[in-house]
């Protein structure tokens, strides 16, 4: 659904270009080209990145363009294979140009480069992008075959025009996991509406058996991660409500189920500190010490070359010095300065290690 509200381009011509497919391939002749629906959706995201690039832009439109900069500056440094399917936020940390710092603050980062084509290109490279490129064509091929019978041709408008507003979005917007589920399920209905008729051969069972378990599998591993993102949230808003146990042990059954995931760690230790600055209870604040430093451990030993980990392991750090654990300063200084390799610019980071070296005299 466009969001008119908070001035969604994407969303909003992302509707206008699915209507526009819907409107004319729901009455199109057989035989007739797919181009002009193309051209409309082509013709959306052309004009939603010349308003990225007008003068005068805005703040967030600055931050997209150098976003999309620091994507293709990724992808040139590694041209066939990218960063790798997770790397982009790592690698957006070291590329990252001063105008977005200047526009959007040292301790603005991203995961992802809003749109999908840097997408691929930044984090699988170009034999990703070739890939990328024959699904592409493949589905708009199904879509045509789809929409020639006239009976289902009403349904096969609309799971195409679906798809198009989709990709239309995903030029300028990331998509949730949820969405990609569904997206997955609309191409496996445009495909069994194209399929050739009855009397033609039928697929191998193996293939079919393979195809079914596969399906089974990556719909039981995105239901399984939907969930967990929910208890996150849960966990959140436990936290923004200041009941930092409940907030502490939802962000933990978050990362029973992702224990490497880092943004889960850093919410749970972030909560941790937070339970240990209202509780006066000695034990108490001990036994929450003890779990921050083992998440910080925890952290570093699934991504020792990223910066957060490291971050996160110094702030437990410096948790036990704040309670009397004076040796620990220097641990915080060398996590610290550990993150401070894969991110010099990390504002939050930046002000950690300074206060660090005011407190200690540690340089």
């Amino acid at each position: 659904r466009p969001r008119v509200a908070t001035g969604s381009r994407g969303a909003m011509l992302a509707a206008g270009a699915g209507a526009a497919a819907y409107w004319r391939e729901g009455r199109r002749r057989p035989g007739s080209s797919l181009l002009p629906s193309l051209g409309v959706a082509l013709a959306a995201v052309a004009a939603a990145l010349a308003w990225t690039y007008r003068p005068g832009a805005t703040v967030s439109d600055i931050g997209r363009r150098e976003v999309w900069k620091t994507a293709w500056t990724a992808f040139l440094q590694n041209p066939w294979i990218g960063v790798g399917p997770d790397g982009f936020e790592d690698a957006f940390r070291r590329l990252r140009t001063e105008a977005f710092v200047t526009a959007l603050g040292s301790d603005h980062h991203q995961a992802y480069p809003h749109n999908d084509l840097l997408q691929v290109l930044s984090t699988l490279g170009m034999l990703g992008a070739a890939v990328y490129a024959w699904l592409l064509v493949v589905i708009a091929k199904a879509a045509r075959r789809a929409l020639e019978p006239a009976g289902t041709r009403a349904l096969a408008a609309g799971l195409a025009a679906g798809l198009l507003a989709l990709w239309v979005n995903l030029a300028l917007n990331p998509i949730a996991l949820e969405v990609l589920v569904l997206a997955a399920i609309m191409v496996a209905l445009l495909f069994s509406l194209s399929a050739p008729a009855a009397d033609s051969a039928p697929l191998p069972r193996p293939l079919l058996l393979g195809a079914g378990a596969l399906t089974t599998v990556s719909l039981v591993f995105a239901i399984g991660m939907a969930r967990t993102d929910v208890v996150f949230k849960k966990g959140a808003l436990a936290q923004a409500s200041r009941d930092f146990s409940a907030a502490r042990r939802l962000f933990a059954q978050a990362r029973k189920a992702a224990p490497c995931e880092v943004s889960y760690t850093l919410a749970e230790v972030n909560a941790i500190g937070d339970w240990i600055n209202a509780t006066h209870v000695v034990e108490e604040r001990l036994a929450l010490l003890a779990l921050a430093e083992a998440d910080g451990a925890e952290a570093v030993s699934c991504h020792p070359r990223q910066v957060l980990p490291h971050y996160i392991a110094g702030a437990a750090a410096r948790m036990h010095f704040d309670l009397g654990f004076k040796d620990h300063l220097v641990v915080a200084a060398c996590e610290f300065d550990a993150a401070l390799v894969f991110d010099p610019k990390f504002g939050p980071l930046l002000s950690a290690r300074s206060e660090v070296s005011r407190l200690g005299g540690l340089k």
